[in-house]
């Protein structure tokens, strides 16, 4: 009666692996449904916080030099630039929370990197779209009230702008929300 008792064991221990591996796959499939959870969760903070910034439109940038009574004229003769101004329409966001908005302006020279002077207010931060360290040109604080309004950025160095092509973006909360060209000219006249 060994033989039939040890064949039984034998079925049971058979069962028990089975069981086992099955119980090791319930808890992979677990794993991997937690890991989806909080990947979906992750896209679904990102997506609340993207729809929390600003939407903006007619993002226009222009060099600008001043005119004795401190008015502003718009040129793209490198050499009477004074000042690189961004502006932007600002629309009416919902979720986004009426107040104080921080944006960042990072400037592209034409040789491709950014404008900054860290005296001047320069510094980096993590580009949300890609999770990249990225250098900003400059940083400004808009009165952000729920309604359509116009805000426009300035930025002015020391040191004189090249003539070529710039590129500005104005990130909020660490996303790209606008972007425009201007190009620098020499003037012959």
């Amino acid at each position: 009666g060994l033989t039939a008792s040890n064949a039984g064991l034998k079925v049971n221990l058979e069962k028990e692996m089975i069981e086992k591996g099955q119980l090791a796959a319930q808890r992979e499939t677990l794993i991997v449904e937690r890991t989806t959870l909080q990947e979906s969760n992750e896209m679904l903070n990102d997506k609340v916080s993207m729809g929390s910034t600003l939407v903006m439109t007619n993002v226009s940038a222009a060099g600008i030099k001043y005119k004795k009574n401190g008015s502003e004229n718009s040129t793209d003769n490198y050499k009477k630039v004074e000042k690189i101004k961004v502006c932007f329409d600002a629309m009416p966001n919902k979720i986004l929370e009426v107040g104080e908005q921080e944006v960042l302006l990072r400037l592209i020279s034409p040789e491709g990197s950014t404008l900054a002077v860290q005296s001047m207010g320069s510094g980096k931060f993590v580009s949300k779209d890609n999770g990249e360290e990225k250098q900003y040109t400059t940083k400004a604080y808009i009165a952000y009230d729920g309604n359509k309004t116009n805000y426009c950025l300035y930025w002015g160095q020391n040191s004189p702008f090249n003539k070529g092509k710039y590129g500005a973006e104005i990130y909020h909360q660490g996303y790209l929300v606008g972007a425009s060209t201007l190009e620098l000219r020499s003037k012959l006249f």
